[in-house]
């Protein structure tokens, strides 16, 4: 079964995700992060997380994403080790001297390929799976034909195969364009979107040229499953908890059991896109219709507290559990529950009593 990776920006988000389905999370931590909005994960943060998941069967991942300079090493080793000893499960990075730092650091951790790092063919991956990477997040600009060599090239790797398939399109290459430095005045590699932002040439105002349609492929799922996926991620690590909910019950759902979003659930994901929502470069489109506009409905508070409402309800069931009771007269009460791996628990209670 496909694993779904969701996105975790804030410490308030992982139970949200995981509450909605989540099989993994990634968070980030370590101040390399390119995309990053919005409250970061301290070292509580990242602690709490970690134990978060592992009580409940969910894996989590370290995001040390971004492009270091010689004076980030210490920093990243530092946050490096200090993930493993919170116990995540695999650290994800871009970079390749990172990749060299962290191995050092901690040999025994499982590093997994960002998609800033820029797998797009099966020769990419091949590289990245020779270099001891477990796993490979191709770029969002790949096609479907794509997709299935790399996972052909990787079929008898240990190196698995990760594919976002709902989140914001860069104009660029995700990770690796310089404009939301340029323009925003961040640090670098820091992206301050203004790709998103409305433009104009002098008084002329030509509105959202440079605004790409959210990617859609919760219609696609079953493709990626033949094709030899093994994880699809959900993208906008910065955006907030209720777009990370509502898109993750919309994928789990579909992963699971094929159940495809209502229209409403659409309507919802396309108010917290950019400009709408599209296939992307899935299916080989690629020119103006991948452009898009804002979207007509904005979210209005009443929509919010009903997706709220859906992740704070109930944790999600994920290990199905089955009871039984004895109950026989002049004895103790007996109860048992089994779970799917054959582990019981037991428990002895009083002698009832006679109803008459």
């Amino acid at each position: 079964m496909l694993e779904l990776l969701s996105p975790a920006g804030t410490a308030g988000a992982v139970a949200a995700v995981v509450g909605c389905g989540a099989d993994s999370i990634y968070i980030p931590y370590g101040g390399l992060i390119a995309r990053r909005g919005g409250e970061a994960f301290s070292d509580k943060n990242l602690q709490d997380a970690a134990m978060y998941c592992r009580m409940r069967g969910v894996k989590c991942y370290v995001l040390l994403g971004g492009f270091a300079t010689d004076r980030d090493f210490s920093a990243i080793a530092d946050a490096a080790r200090k993930s493993a000893r919170a116990g995540v499960d695999a650290l994800i990075v871009d970079d390749l001297g990172v990749l060299r730092i962290v191995r050092q650091c901690v040999p025994d951790m499982p590093i997994f390929a960002g998609e800033a790092m820029g797998i797009r063919n099966h020769y990419d991956a091949m590289v990245a799976a020779a270099a001891g990477i477990k796993r490979v997040a191709i770029g969002r600009e790949t096609g479907l034909e794509n997709i299935r060599r790399i996972c052909e090239a990787l079929s008898d790797r240990d190196t698995e195969v990760e594919v976002c398939v709902h989140g914001p399109q860069c104009v660029s290459l995700c990770g690796q364009c310089h404009m939301g430095t340029l323009f925003s005045g961040r640090e670098k590699w820091n992206c301050g979107q203004p790709c998103r932002q409305r433009w104009n040439t002098g008084s002329r105002t030509v509105h959202y040229p440079l605004t790409m349609k959210d990617i859609c492929l919760v219609g696609h799922i079953r493709e990626l499953a033949r094709a030899g996926v093994d994880c699809i991620r959900i993208g906008g690590l910065e955006r907030r908890t209720e777009y990370a909910a509502l898109a993750t019950a919309v994928y789990s759902q579909a992963a699971k059991k094929g159940t495809q979003p209502s229209e409403r659930e659409l309507q919802l994901l396309a108010a917290f896109s950019n400009g709408g929502l599209s296939d992307g470069f899935f299916t080989g489109s690629a020119g103006v219709e991948l452009i898009g506009f804002p979207p007509k409905e904005s979210l209005n508070e009443q929509s919010l507290i009903a997706i709220r409402r859906g992740y704070n309800k109930v944790e999600y069931p994920r290990i199905p559990v089955s009871f039984a009771a004895t109950v026989t007269r002049g004895e103790p009460v007996r109860l048992a529950a089994r779970d799917d791996r054959g582990n019981v628990a037991t428990a002895k209670g009083p002698i009832p009593e006679p109803a008459f």
